[in-house]
């Protein structure tokens, strides 16, 4: 019955599949194109290793071999659900709504594994739509169990490749590596009675295999076996999902106890697989023996199977891409015949190590998978760790006996420099004031000598040396002392009294610090007087800051010339046009002039008023009048007299997170601080936003007012210098460079500080930082 039941359910799954595609045929008949089309139809849940295993090897496979193919894979089954069901639930909804957005059509249609493999033959048989519209379309199937010649007698667009499940080789394995001449596998009637089926085919005629089918059996404890059927491998199958299918007839009347005995029996037996799903795997878990299978739907994926005798996924997507291949260069399926997949011995090595097996005692006959290289290869392995070990103590020696050269050299070279300037050290002492110095221990010893090369020797300890320099480089004159220097020569100054002066001169110290000087603690060295050369440098100093305060006026004085011409210019020019042709201009051109005269009069007014206030703020006569006065009223009156100089296309916001926080400040000079920074921000803010705020900051107990954007922001290089008087970040930028100057020395003399923050592109913020007022308020005050 439950045979007939499924073959029911297959017909119906393939009428449906028939339909789908028949409802698609408009799109479908251009075939010709460089693409081919490949459907892929599986019976497995998207999100099984296996699933992802199919994908990838089929598209490895085409792309390995050169073709261009446009695949699309479609799930056609789920474990048990009602067949029927499932396949007008995810087929038609999969395939046909699928395919229409797709616009879509397949070349060749491959059928991985039974279930599709059964719907779409019996379709192709039973079925006057599928004979009308699949029987053109070239079907490969693959990795089949449940095939047989009558299924596909008469379908000559149908070839493939099938594969049976080994039983009698899967047996022998078992014995092999547990001993034991039984095992459990899991089948769960009636879904899975083609399985057994296909079991009772394989064994059929075998003295030394029983199929322990309806529990012919029914003890099948190891005693019982061994007493009974020692000769033969007794194969049992056993449900996970109903307990009663699990207890023999004979022993109903006891299935309290029976059924406790199996449990422990199935615990403790090796078990092999003969199908993949859900129900299989649960009763893997309960089992602690090895796994063995008959099939490679789960093998060598972190699963508990140890071995076994099957067709191997790669070799099963070879078999069906070299079909594939033949079909697309012009052979029909007809005269492809129908083979079976060629099967081979497999182990896992992570499996084999749960049991602790050698590789070395099984790698001969079985392909063993997942097994790193120091296992696959040992020897060569453990070669090659001998010789790379062998090859880094070789080149450390070597880099050893290469440093040591190498210093020795160098201790040469440098010995030969210290000879070099002892031979010299007569022109050297020959200049004014010029001295040779040892330090060795806690004395100095230096040798002066005079044009006429009378030389005079002094000796001092360290102490009364250094009561002559200046503290000014005394930190110099300990880190010279104190052999602080890393290997090399090096020169530094020191300010100290000279011999025959009680003044402080500038002298210059030259000394080599090497291995031998720091392990010996004797440094040579020589002293000459710079202070000539010293005051010769602070002039030229003092000159280059004398040009550049000149050359910055003279900048400055050139941007005002330039600035204040152009917009008079303007104003000189419209003003005449307006005198000149004012009859002849309508009312709106009257306007836009007049408007260009008010804009460029403000700039103008703007230039003269930058110039007044540096010069105010430089001279001392700029007149500050606090009061107290709430942050947030005061960014609340920026933002409204803001608001109508906004530009349209950028988001002008106010943020107070200071709502009770007050500052004394001058109102009217704080306000043109920030009016200033937003006319900035206005100026360079192409999109996005621009806020007004206040914070108060606790740590630190201030207040903030700030200006951010995300405008063109400002480079790395330009931000130490922007509230340099004249300072401007390029020459395309109109002004004088004043504007940010006279900011921060608004904020500075209220006692505040101005602070900025920017990154191109992204946008600045210009931030004001004054102390939070908590005393009484009081009115105005100078």
């Amino acid at each position: 019955m439950s045979i007939l039941r499924y073959k029911a359910h297959v017909t119906i799954i393939g009428l449906v599949i028939v339909m789908l595609f028949g409802l698609n045929i408009s799109c479908s008949k251009d075939r010709t194109g460089a693409t081919t089309n490949i459907l892929v139809l599986h019976t497995y849940f998207e999100d099984l290793d296996y699933t992802e295993n199919l994908k990838r090897q089929v598209r490895d496979e085409i792309r390995d071999r050169g073709i261009n193919a446009d695949v699309r894979f479609v799930s056609a089954d789920r474990p048990f659900a009602n067949l029927e069901i499932i396949y007008r639930s995810t087929i038609k909804v999969l395939l046909k709504d699928t395919l229409k957005v797709w616009n879509w059509y397949p070349d060749i249609v491959i059928l991985e594994d039974n279930g599709v493999f059964n719907a779409v033959t019996n379709a192709l048989k039973n079925d006057a739509i599928a004979q009308e519209y699949l029987s053109d379309i070239p079907i490969i199937f693959s990795g089949v169990t449940d095939y047989e010649p009558e299924k596909i007698e008469g379908l000559d667009n149908i070839t493939g490749f099938y594969t049976r499940l080994h039983i009698k080789k899967n047996a022998e394995i078992v014995k092999q590596i547990t001993g034991c001449h039984y095992a459990f596998t899991e089948l769960d009637n009636p879904w899975d009675s083609l399985i057994s089926m296909q079991i009772q085919r394989e064994i059929e005629g075998s003295d030394d295999f029983f199929y322990n089918h309806r529990w012919a059996i029914p003890d099948v404890t190891p005693e019982a076996l061994n007493k009974e059927h020692a000769s033969q491998f007794v194969l049992t199958p056993i449900s996970s999902i109903n307990d009663k299918r699990n207890i023999p007839p004979t022993e109903a009347g006891q299935s309290s106890e029976y059924h406790s005995t199996l449990t422990a029996l199935i615990q403790s037996s090796p078990h092999l697989q003969v199908l993949f799903d859900v129900n299989s795997e649960i009763f893997v878990k309960r089992t602690n023996r090895p796994q063995f299978t008959c099939i490679n739907k789960i093998f060598g994926s972190k699963s508990r199977y140890l071995a076994g005798y099957f067709v191997s996924q790669k070799t099963q997507r070879k078999d069906c891409m070299d079909y594939v291949e033949q079909i697309i260069k012009g052979k029909l399926p007809n005269q492809l015949p129908v083979k079976e997949h060629e099967a081979g011995y497999f182990m896992d090595w992570e499996a084999m190590k749960l049991s602790d097996m050698k590789y070395g005692d099984w790698n001969n006959r079985f392909t063993i998978i997942n097994a790193p290289f120091d296992v696959r290869h040992s020897l060569l392995f453990y070669s090659l760790i001998g010789l790379s070990l062998a090859m880094i103590i070789c080149g450390t020696l070597f880099l050893l006996l290469s440093f040591y050269k190498t210093k020795l050299k160098h201790n040469k070279i440098i010995l030969e420099k210290l000879n070099k300037q002892i031979d010299f050290r007569k022109r050297i002492l020959a200049q004014n004031n010029a001295s040779l110095w040892i330090l060795q221990g806690n004395t100095l010893t230096y040798t002066i000598m005079s044009e006429k090369e009378e030389s005079q020797v002094y000796v001092n300890s360290l102490e009364k040396f250094e009561a002559n320099v200046h503290p000014q480089t005394q930190d110099i004159f300990r880190k010279i002392t104190s052999f602080s220097y890393p290997f090399g020569t090096f020169h530094e100054r020191l300010f100290l009294k000279s011999i025959n002066s009680p003044d402080y001169r500038w002298f210059n110290i030259s000394f080599t610090i090497t291995q031998e000087t720091k392990k010996k603690k004797i440094l040579y060295g020589t002293m000459i007087d710079v202070e000539e050369v010293k005051k010769t440098e602070d002039m030229l100093i003092e000159a280059g800051r004398a040009a550049e305060k000149t050359n910055i006026r003279e900048t400055f004085l050139a941007n005002m010339s330039h600035d204040i011409r152009t917009p008079l210019g303007c104003i000189t020019g419209f003003s005449e046009l307006l005198a000149e042709s004012g009859s002849e201009l309508d009312d709106e051109q009257k306007t836009e002039m007049a408007t260009v005269i008010r804009q460029n009069s403000d700039m103008l007014l703007k230039l003269i008023d930058d110039a007044i206030d540096t010069t105010a703020l430089q001279i001392g006569q700029f007149k500050f009048f606090k009061k107290v006065i709430k942050a947030k009223e005061l960014i609340r009156l920026i933002y409204n007299t803001n608001q109508i100089l906004s530009p349209q296309n950028i988001d002008f916001r106010m943020n107070i997170e200071a709502d009770n926080h007050d500052i004394e400040v001058d109102l009217n000079r704080t306000q043109q601080v920030l009016n200033n920074l937003l006319s900035n921000s206005f100026k360079f803010t192409q999109n996005g936003y621009i806020t007004i705020g206040c914070a108060y900051l606790p740590e630190s107990d201030e207040v903030e007012l700030y200006v951010e954007d995300t405008g063109c922001g400002i480079s790395e290089e330009h931000i130490p210098h922007l509230f340099d008087r004249f300072y401007k970040t390029g020459e395309k930028h109109t002004g004088t460079g004043l504007g940010l100057n006279i900011c921060q020395e608004i904020v500075t003399q209220q006692g505040g500080r101005i602070e900025v923050k920017s990154e191109v592109d992204r946008g600045s913020k210009f931030s004001c930082f004054f102390a939070a007022y908590h005393g009484k308020e009081e009115g105005d005050r100078t």
